[in-house]
């Protein structure tokens, strides 16, 4: 059927999480091809309630395989490319997909550079196909360097509920870690719980406890009570792939057999680990006593150096390092 004149090219996108630049890069890359790109929240999908009765010409979604399965039966045979690297294992999908597995290798061997022997990982929920992918390159990289296995720390339901419960579950599980610590959250999200519980707790970002996120959200990072190093995972090359492919498929082309997967991009270090391990016992200590005695007439560097056990010419260096 020929479509009408005045006919724009409709494409939905859905996603079960909240990803700032993907979001913006498919409007981007939508605009400059005359599409319409219609973003629908996901609970939409389940009462099939999306565009006004418009014609779906395709669709990219970042959902999990059920979630997927239900929209399929929605789109009437529209292309449609998933952002799910899950998805695409169970259901053989188009797919442009993170590599997921590098982030945890970044995250893992800025740690070690900074001299981090105790590593964690943390995650909101119960552990879901990203988190593990992700923890495995954290896994991995520790054993090359010799260190034990990152410590997985999650948060149960009942934890879940409230933020204050997030928020102490976090920190009780910090407690309990050895220090210096370093933590890979799996999302940017969990990285501003993790600052959050860590200033409630009274641990010291980044000496006591380092904090590294991963996907680089502009809203969470920088905005993040103490800024959130992160990950760039390369979203905004996901979507514009991901537009391309659809595209192509939209014009009648073969999807291809195997997913195209995105490297991530860099490691963007901010305030929560911008500190080499070696020197944050020190730095830790000394940053206490000064936070117990700020008002104290008394205070001096000999003293700080004295509770510190080190030198002056050793604490200096510390500081600035």
């Amino acid at each position: 059927m020929t479509q009408p004149k005045w006919h724009k090219i409709n494409i939905l996108y859905c996603s079960a999480i909240s990803m700032h630049r993907t979001h913006r890069e498919l409007i981007r890359a939508g605009d400059r091809r005359g599409w319409i790109i219609n973003a629908l929240p996901w609970r939409d999908t389940l009462h099939g309630t999306y565009t006004g009765g418009l014609p779906i010409d395709g669709a990219i979604s970042h959902l999990p395989p059920k979630g997927t399965e239900l929209l399929e039966r929605q789109l009437g045979g529209a292309p449609h490319v998933t952002l799910n690297a899950e998805t695409a294992d169970v259901l053989g999908m188009p797919c442009v997909h993170l590599d997921h597995p590098a982030a945890g290798r970044l995250v893992a061997r800025h740690f070690i550079d900074l001299g981090f022997t105790n590593l964690m990982a943390a995650v909101a929920q119960t552990p879901h196909y990203r988190f593990l992918r992700r923890l495995d390159g954290l896994i991995e990289t520790a054993r090359e360097a010799g260190l034990a296995s990152p410590v997985m720390m999650y948060l149960t339901k009942e934890e879940q509920s409230t933020y204050e419960r997030s928020i102490t579950a976090f920190g009780t599980g910090l407690m309990e870690s050895p220090k210096p610590v370093a933590v890979m959250a799996t999302n940017d999200r969990v990285g501003t719980l993790l600052i959050n519980a860590c200033r409630q707790f009274d641990f010291l970002i980044p000496s006591q406890v380092a904090i590294c996120g991963c996907d680089n959200d502009p809203v969470a990072c920088d905005l993040a009570s103490i800024p959130l190093s992160s990950v760039d995972t390369n979203t905004d090359r996901q979507a514009l792939e991901a537009v391309k492919l659809l595209e192509r498929m939209i014009k009648g082309e073969p999807p291809p057999d195997t997913p195209l997967v995105i490297p991530p991009r860099e490691l963007v270090v901010r305030k929560s680990s911008g500190v080499p391990a070696q020197h944050a016992v020190t730095t830790a200590k000394a940053l206490a006593f000064i936070h117990e005695h700020a008002w104290d007439p008394q205070l001096n560097v000999p003293a700080i150096a004295e509770q510190a056990e080190v030198s002056q010419t050793t604490l200096f260096g510390a500081f600035r390092r």
